[in-house]
């Protein structure tokens, strides 16, 4: 038997005018469907904009505090006045000669004298000398020692 020679049977029954119609039909069910405004979502949704905000704070504060100047010992040192500093001297009862083993003299010596001077090691002075120089400048005599 051959392909041909096989009825042709038509299932599919398509009313007369219904493609003629069709093109009506189609525009008038778009008319019909309800137009829908169209709703922008954001970006980053609230729910996720509070736990940002607190670690961008959070780690704003690491950072301050981590690049906080603190002040150096010598800094904090400058802060107390003299007298302060005389009375404990006293009160602790410490020598002259224990007050200046605990001391590097070249390194306070040099903040008496300018820039355009020599380091004091180069000057040739002696740790006497200096002793003086630092008792005279702050007005400490043996009485307070």
């Amino acid at each position: 038997m051959k392909l041909d020679e096989i009825h042709k049977l038509n299932f599919f029954k398509v009313p007369g005018d219904y493609f003629d119609t069709l093109p009506g039909r189609i525009q008038e069910r778009i008319r019909e469907t309800e137009v829908r405004p169209v709703i922008i979502q954001p970006v980053i949704s609230f729910k996720y904009l509070v736990p940002a905000a607190a670690f961008a704070l959070a780690l704003l504060v690491v950072v301050l505090v981590i690049t906080e100047k603190k002040p150096t010992p010598v800094e904090m040192l400058s802060q107390v006045p003299t007298e302060s500093l005389v009375s404990y001297l006293v009160a602790s009862e410490i020598s002259t000669e224990e007050f200046f083993e605990n001391i590097d003299l070249s390194i306070i010596a040099n903040d008496f004298f300018t820039e355009q001077d020599m380091e004091i090691d180069s000057l040739g002075v002696s740790i006497d000398e200096i002793e003086r120089l630092l008792l005279d400048e702050f007005d400490i005599h043996g009485e307070y020692l």
